[in-house]
């Protein structure tokens, strides 16, 4: 069952669309799609460097209600983007756990 009261952090989930130009390349945009309150639960953590680059790693699980949400959007929380890795659906489409990772950009 899921605890309303602990839904206190507000998520943007982002759809992917392709676009094509005129010579033919294609571009991924990411629009708006949902609006929506979860609970955050930070998983782990880190930093590294790869490639003489200083990069942070980052994984969140969000708990909310049931909507149509796919592996090929993405999540925008406090400013930053996070790729979802993993969607599991909790009782009958009571809600869902989306396990996310932070996207360096």
């Amino acid at each position: 069952m899921i605890n309303a009261g602990l839904m206190r952090d507000d998520i943007i989930v982002q759809s992917k669309t392709i676009i094509k130009d005129n010579y033919g390349s294609e571009e991924e945009i990411f629009t708006d799609f949902l609006y929506l309150k979860s609970a955050a639960k930070y998983n782990s953590g880190g930093k590294g460097v790869d490639n003489l680059e200083v990069f942070n790693s980052r994984t969140i699980t969000f708990t909310t209600y049931f909507r149509s949400v796919t592996e090929e959007m993405r999540i925008i929380y406090k400013d930053n983007s996070y790729r979802i890795l993993f969607i599991a659906v909790l009782g009958f489409r009571e809600g869902l756990e989306i396990t996310t990772e932070l996207i360096n950009e």
